[in-house]
């Protein structure tokens, strides 16, 4: 009986695929996020160091970024409702704010100030920060139906600016068909009952 040589070839190494690189964004872009994320880091630390309970906000759940969002919000809707900037920008913040939530846009940068520290101060507490988004924008809608009956519930075919007067958009679509379905103080209770109900 003949004796059966076995060869053993080594194996070619598996051809790998190099996985295609990255692409980065600009070093400008990288920048500007490397520099926003600094002032907001410091500004969140300083909010946080005002009072007690807030400092040991764990870096894993901050909302920094956001809360800086919101306060530049709330500078260029001031800029327009308090002080009046007349540019296009005004106009334009004007136009999308008042549209909105009318004359509430007055209102506006203290809430967003005031949702902002929340965010600084107790980004964590998800469950209780949903609860007080979803009461203040119950109030908000109540208000806007409660001005938009009042003002005699104008329409956009009227001009935007019946609108931007009473309570914007939201007030249309919140209070006109309250004004239609009940009497304009049934309407009313109704609107205060529920904002009671979002506080």
């Amino acid at each position: 009986a003949q004796s059966r040589s076995t060869s053993t070839r080594p194996k070619a190494p598996a051809s790998r695929t190099k996985a295609p690189a990255k692409k980065q964004p600009p070093a400008v872009l990288r920048g500007a996020a490397a520099v926003g994320r600094g002032v907001s880091g410091a500004v969140g630390g300083g909010v946080r160091r005002i009072g007690h309970g807030a400092k040991e906000v764990s870096p894993e759940v901050r909302r920094d970024g956001l809360a800086i969002t919101l306060i530049i919000a709330a500078i260029l809707i001031a800029a327009r409702e308090w002080w009046g900037l007349s540019s296009w920008a005004g106009t334009a913040i004007h136009w999308v704010v008042a549209g909105t939530v009318g004359v509430l846009a007055v209102a506006m940068p203290i809430a967003l100030v005031a949702f902002a520290i929340r965010l600084f101060r107790a980004p964590g507490e998800e469950d209780a920060n949903h609860r007080i988004t979803l009461g203040a924008l119950v109030l908000v809608l109540t208000i806007d139906g409660l001005l938009q009956i009042n003002a005699g519930r104008p329409t956009p075919q009227d001009g935007l600016e019946g609108i931007q007067d009473a309570g914007g958009i939201l007030g249309y679509l919140v209070g006109t068909p309250l004004g239609w379905a009940l009497t304009a103080p049934l309407a009313v209770v109704v609107r205060v009952l529920l904002a009671l109900l979002g506080v």
